[in-house]
């Protein structure tokens, strides 16, 4: 059941991203291609897993990656954290509000 609720969240989650993408941002969407038959866009690992967050530090870490992953490796979506613009980042570094889509 809970695996169930977890794939619901996700395919949820990246259909809402999509469909924003369409809308607000077109020119953004071949970031996402799929070079997999099954899908034409690919916006979250295919293989993800929930992990149970249970310390300050954990959570802080996972923050952290959530964070920097936009600015590293082959995304550099922006400059800094909070310079990306879907980052929660800015809520946290800058005292932004979160975005409301």
């Amino acid at each position: 059941m809970k695996r169930k609720k977890e794939q619901t969240l996700l395919s949820y989650t990246g259909h809402a991203f999509k469909k924003h993408l369409q809308i607000e941002h077109p020119e953004m969407l071949n970031l996402y291609v799929s070079t997999q038959k099954d899908r034409q866009f690919h916006f979250l690992e295919r293989r993800s897993r929930t992990i149970e967050v249970m310390s300050r530090r954990i959570a802080e870490q996972k923050l952290d990656f959530i964070h920097f992953n936009s600015i590293s490796g082959r995304w550099r979506l922006a400059s800094s954290p909070e310079g990306y613009f879907y980052s929660s980042a800015s809520c946290y570094i800058l005292n932004k509000a979160p975005l409301v889509l």
